[in-house]
């Protein structure tokens, strides 16, 4: 059985979160799950026989949710709030379904340079040379013009051969494309863009810290907290929760982990974490609070950084459509140059 999709764990654990707090048991619950998700029809089904096995519901669970959405039901299970937990999973996902889409805005200004320069391109090697060859008879004009010319013809004679490689081509940088390896690769690629990598931490990290919260607020221990919500941040961004882990692990304090002033450079917290999430481990400490202290800065990292994302994709979206104007422009200079200079040669 595959892993759900972050809509259909939403989906289901809202549906079971409402039933079980209205009263509904557990049985009747997967009963009706089986009705409403269709294309898990059998699992919710094995699942009522499970659950009657004596089977806990985490254990169920862990076949189509991911681990650290499981670690939030098991503390739900094992602090009888499993309804609440529930109700954080849905909230969560919803903002993780948020930050997604906003982030998938990103593609639309690199798509309009990529359509500007093909049509740039079909301009430049198949019409202009058609005009060319239909307006001017002057052969230094040909000279000037012949490696369009050349390219031209060879694009007009092996059209078939050039579409069907383009077609292939699309069809492979596609199914590349949704891979997890491109989407981790191009998530990197965005994250060196200075203007897009303070947007993407802001979000992320105000994402993990409403998972981070969500676990401990549970009951799981800090440290577990920590290896099931790393998932959670783009590979380049997990390091800094890893090498903070290890330091608690060896007795280090929360507040000296988290302190970013006595860092290096090069630590990968320093480089990655918002001051916001330093300031939440120290505070936390304090208090002893790690949920309330994440939940106090979470909504203002989420708000700056869907802000900012938000300027950078105007501020590409004008940039591309700019490039894209320009890239439109080249064939019809080249276009109307020769026609001037093919009129100039006949007088």
């Amino acid at each position: 059985m595959s892993v759900m999709t972050l809509e259909e764990i939403s989906e289901s654990a809202f549906s079971l979160g409402v039933q079980l707090q209205a009263g509904v048991n557990i049985d009747d619950a997967f009963i009706t799950l089986s009705k409403i998700q269709l294309k898990y029809e059998d699992f919710w089904l094995s699942a009522k026989a499970s659950i009657q096995e004596g089977r806990k519901i985490s254990v169920i669970m862990g076949d189509i949710w991911p681990k650290n959405l499981v670690g939030a039901i098991v503390a739900g299970e094992e602090s009888g709030n499993l309804p609440d937990s529930l109700d954080r999973i849905v909230e969560s996902i919803e903002l993780q379904l948020k930050i997604k889409e906003e982030v998938g805005k990103l593609r639309y200004p690199f798509v309009i340079m990529g359509i500007g320069l093909i049509i740039s391109l079909l301009l430049t090697f198949v019409l202009v040379p058609i005009i060319i060859k239909s307006t001017s008879k002057n052969s230094t004009v040909h000279q000037d013009v012949g490696f369009i010319t050349n390219v031209g013809n060879f694009v007009q004679g092996n059209w078939i051969a050039i579409l069907i490689t383009i077609t292939g081509i699309i069809i492979a940088l596609w199914k590349w494309y949704q891979t997890e390896e491109a989407k981790e690769q191009i998530m990197t690629f965005a994250l060196g863009i200075p203007i897009i990598r303070e947007a993407l931490k802001n979000l992320y990290f105000g994402l993990w810290a409403y998972y981070m919260a969500m676990m401990t607020e549970a009951g799981i221990t800090t440290l577990d907290a920590l290896v099931m919500t790393e998932i959670i941040l783009p590979r380049d961004m997990r390091e800094s929760l890893t090498v903070f882990h290890d330091e608690i692990a060896s007795n280090k304090s929360m507040s000296a982990a988290a302190n970013l002033k006595e860092l290096d450079d090069t630590d990968q917290r320093k480089i990655w974490w918002p001051v916001y999430i330093s300031s939440a481990f120290i505070v936390a400490e304090q208090t002893g609070d790690i949920a309330a202290a994440l939940l106090r800065i979470a909504p203002s990292l989420v708000k700056t950084g869907f802000r900012n994302l938000g300027n950078t994709v105007k501020t590409l979206h004008t940039i591309a459509l700019a490039m894209a104007a320009m890239l439109l422009g080249v064939p019809y200079i080249i276009m109307y140059s020769t026609i001037i200079q093919s009129i100039t040669a006949a007088f």
